[in-house]
């Protein structure tokens, strides 16, 4: 589940560009006080869950960002996703910045308060790009994880293998 966070300026805008994100902004709100089935919630960001939060600077300069948690993943997974070749790849394509935060926390353990577990940090000029990102990111991950769970599990440090 997604959730997208509008937030900027209080009050009337006093741009084009700030009058049509509000347009957006309030069109988005009436489709889920509709119950449309767009699959976004405007709102509060909850835990555990990605998000896209799209915020309207004083220069109306629209900025989204999005979260998804890779810490989860096998160290494999997490490689193809954060090494500088597939990150520039994926920034060109989509024109965003993905940065990586937080800290790896072995499965099992939580971290202390104040900290967070390993994810990416998506920020884009818009929600389509965000979320295209996004998509190419969980693709090469979930790609890269069904990879290595399928492979068999050798032996490489084996010089020599024993015949019955």
């Amino acid at each position: 589940r997604e959730s997208i966070v509008v937030s900027g300026t209080q009050g009337t805008p006093s741009s084009g560009a700030a009058a049509a994100a509000a347009a957006a902004a309030a069109a988005i709100n009436a489709k889920i006080a509709t119950g449309a089935p767009s699959g976004l919630v405007v709102g509060a960001r909850e835990t555990g869950e990605e998000s896209v939060e799209v915020e309207d600077t004083e220069d109306t300069e629209v900025v989204c960002e999005c979260e998804l948690d890779i810490n989860d993943y096998p160290q494999h997974a997490r490689w193809k996703v954060t090494h500088r070749r597939a990150v520039a790849d994926i920034e060109e394509f989509t024109a965003c910045v993905i940065t990586t935060k937080g800290l790896f926390y072995p499965p099992g353990r939580n971290p202390p308060a104040g900290e967070r577990k390993l994810y990416l940090l998506i920020e884009g000029p818009s929600e389509r790009a965000v979320l295209s990102a996004r998509r190419e990111i969980k693709r090469k991950l979930d790609e890269a994880a069904s990879s290595s769970s399928s492979k068999p599990a050798d032996n490489k440090y084996a010089k020599y293998t024993v015949l019955p």
